[in-house]
């Protein structure tokens, strides 16, 4: 049993620095909206890893964190509700609190907590018929934790994941930098130099992500084979795509500002709905012949354009099924900027290297040093085309028009220049893993690899939180100063969640 001496101890620890902090942030800012964001994710969850205490089962830490978490919030909420009351008595803040602003800060917390630990409970109770079907015995003495993990994939998943940390960073800190196409819109004028590039590097995530959700498929289903039937793998990996749409839409949307923001759309199928729906797709796609899942994963990267075409957005008229399966659209009451068709082709393209990378890894190297030479000379060749494969024609400008391709929808030479360099990048880590130097930042960037749906969720939260401080926004300096804060905050939480997940392997946490 968790002991209740703990708990206030922790609870009094983090407690009054927390609200004697944001006091201050509320009078330099000169209200109390928002401010409450900054901590009421973060110390909480500190003070409750503090807590985490490897004899107590897991669902008795879960239910044990949730608490904590919403008794915190509870006296945050009321000590900063009465702060803003005082500060405006006094003549410190121009506007006294509002009360509907309270209120809705209460409920948005509260569903947001609520919906995520009752999903997990409910999962997790049900984890003792799972493993009587055997959905969740897949681990074995033989297998080890690492069975099935490539370093250099893992570590240029961690990469991205750094890249990725960046463009969100600026988003949340400083400003979204356009420097892609989106259908057939352009800049206008141009990003300078580094801010281009601050944006263009992050060009790679997409792409590597889904590629190698489809690597990670083969992996999986290769490892696990000697333990597992078909039917459940198959069950497992559905599970997993499942559970990513359900984060994409009750996690994910609230801390971007779906369905909560005027103006915005109330439901938005980004990246993480489009991965999982390609796991389900992929899931039983991978049970037909190996050669046919290659040729139509081939075939459907080269006809996209042409349905891209065909089958276009209607200015002004909602067409959910056409956003979700083709066509990036951002009006209406459904956003989608990643539709399902033009990235299942990339999963299915991932899914075939992992076969041939499970069954022969000595083969790696000489794969992806291949994959990545012909990808990039194709690139070059539609890019100087201009012709098919080109959604964003180049102009005859300077090199930042050369190198600007449709991200939404992903055109030819967008999805050829990033896997080209994802491939060889890959095919480097695995040439020289035996000889890298800086061991410590390498063991870092691999952990970030190795827990990417973790990082992916709690980053978001955090970013959001970090732009609510005054030093740490407004200017492109301002973001990569929290862009730093934020990796080495996310390493620290990430290397907590991976030894939380490695002693609990058959809870739900093995599908996060």
């Amino acid at each position: 049993m968790i002991r209740t001496a703990s708990f206030t101890r922790a609870f009094l620890e983090t407690g009054p620095p927390v609200w004697l902090l944001t006091i201050v942030m509320i009078v330099l800012q000169g209200n109390e909206r928002g401010l409450s964001q900054i901590f009421v994710f973060f110390i909480p969850l500190w003070g409750a890893l503090r807590l985490n205490q490897p004899d107590i089962p897991f669902l008795a830490q879960l239910e044990y964190t949730f608490k904590f978490c919403l008794a915190h919030i509870t006296a945050m909420l009321v000590v900063i509700y009465a702060a803003g009351f005082i500060f405006y008595t006094a003549g410190a803040i121009s506007e006294p609190p509002s009360w509907a602003a309270f209120s809705n800060t209460v409920f948005s917390l509260m569903v947001t907590m609520f919906i995520p630990f009752f999903t997990v409970r409910g999962l997790l109770s049900l984890s003792d018929s799972f493993r009587k079907t055997g959905m969740l015995t897949d681990s074995s003495p033989e297998q080890g934790e690492e069975k099935g993990r490539i370093f250099a994939i893992d570590a240029v998943r961690g990469w991205v994941m750094v890249f990725m940390a960046l463009d969100h960073a600026m988003y949340f800190c400083y400003v979204h930098i356009f420097a892609e196409g989106f259908q057939n819109l352009r800049p206008d004028p141009m990003p300078d130099t580094l801010h281009y590039l601050t944006r263009f590097v992050t060009h790679y995530c997409s792409p590597t992500f889904i590629f190698l959700a489809g690597t990670s498929v083969a992996l999986y289903a290769i490892s696990r084979k000697p333990y597992l039937t078909e039917r459940q793998i198959t069950k497992t990996l559905a599970t997993r795509g499942v559970l990513l749409i359900v984060l994409q839409m009750v996690i994910v949307n609230w801390v971007w500002g779906f369905a909560t923001k005027t103006g915005w759309s109330l439901i938005y199928f980004g990246v993480l709905a489009c991965i999982g729906s390609g796991l389900i797709i992929l899931a039983f796609a991978r049970r037909i012949p190996y050669p046919l899942v290659v040729i139509g994963s081939v075939t459907l990267l080269l006809v996209t354009p042409l349905l891209l075409n065909t089958f276009t957005v209607q200015p002004g008229v909602d067409q959910p099924v056409l956003e979700i399966f083709l066509q990036p659209d951002s009006e209406g009451w459904l956003s989608s900027y990643y539709p399902v068709l033009p990235w299942l082709g990339v999963m299915g393209l991932g899914y075939a290297c992992g076969v041939v990378v499970g069954r022969r890894p000595e083969k790696t190297t000489r794969l992806f040093l291949a994959l990545g030479i012909i990808l990039l000379v194709f690139w070059l060749l539609l890019r100087s085309g201009g012709g098919y494969g080109n959604l964003t024609v180049y102009q005859g400008r300077d090199w930042r028009d050369f190198m600007l391709m449709s991200k939404y929808p992903p055109s030819l030479v967008f999805l050829f220049w990033n896997l080209g360099g994802m491939s060889l990048a890959i095919a480097g880590h695995n040439y020289f893993k035996m000889r890298l130097p800086f061991k410590r930042l390498w063991d870092s960037i691999v952990l970030l690899g190795q827990t990417p749906l973790f990082f992916y969720v709690v980053h978001l939260y955090l970013y959001r939180m970090l732009s609510l401080i005054p030093v740490l926004r407004g200017s492109l300096t301002a973001g990569y100063v929290a862009w730093l804060i934020g990796l080495m905050v996310m390493t620290i939480l990430c290397r907590r969640y991976q030894a939380l997940q490695r002693a609990h392997p058959d809870s739900i946490l093995k599908y996060i």
